[in-house]
Formats: structure tokens, sequence, C-alpha cells
């Protein structure tokens, strides 16, 4: 889950026993409570659970998670001013090793990624 500009982002997934590849998105309401629920039309380019999401600078970004397998592989995908998220990129630069179950923060232009 991250939250940019406004509005809440949920990737992926373990529904029915599978890693899912779905993006949804929310906006946050001025009271705080989230409004309506948008399935997002680029999904994750494979179904993931346990992975890590966070947002920067106008970025959606994955790391990391399990489809079958523990994953090393970070995804980035752009965030459109109209709320929708973009394509999804997969990034040269891999984790060092493959983890699940991580958290991750962005911060001055860096991902941090600590556990799994």
């Amino acid at each position: 889950m991250a939250v940019w500009n406004g509005t809440l982002f949920v990737t992926g997934g373990g529904g029915g026993g599978n890693p899912q590849s779905t993006v949804y998105s929310a906006p946050i309401n001025s009271d705080g409570s989230v409004g309506l629920w948008t399935t997002q039309t680029n999904s994750l380019p494979l179904g993931l659970t346990y992975h890590a999401m966070s947002a920067w600078n106008g970025r959606l970004y994955v790391t990391g998670g399990y489809a079958g397998y523990a994953v090393s592989t970070v995804y980035s995908a752009a965030l459109n001013p109209d709320g929708s998220v973009g394509s999804w990129t997969q990034q040269t630069n891999s984790l060092p090793q493959a983890i699940q179950t991580h958290a991750m923060s962005a911060w001055n232009g860096r991902l941090y990624v600590t556990g799994g």
C-alpha cells in the first residue's frame, strides 16, 4: 500500500491462494475517509504477495515478493495527473537477493528496503 497526492494505492495480494496482479486506488477524502475503489487498467507484470510498495516523486515502486517463488525484481510505474497508474517497467537493478515479507519506504530520492 502507498499514498500519493491524496490517493491510496494497493497492489497484488493473495486472493484465492494465488498471487494477484491487480492494482486498486481510492481517493482519501478531506474527512479522512476512503472513497470508492477503482481497479486500475495497468496491473502488475506478475501476480505478487508479500511484496512492498512505496511512492516517490510521482512514481510507484514495488520490490520483491512471492510469485510462486521469491522475487528480487523492482518495478515502477508513473502516477498520472488524473490518478491513474501508467505502465509498469522492470528496473535494471534488482534487489541483491530475492526477498518477501519486507518493508520499504521512499525518502529524499532513495528507496529503503528492510527485513524480509
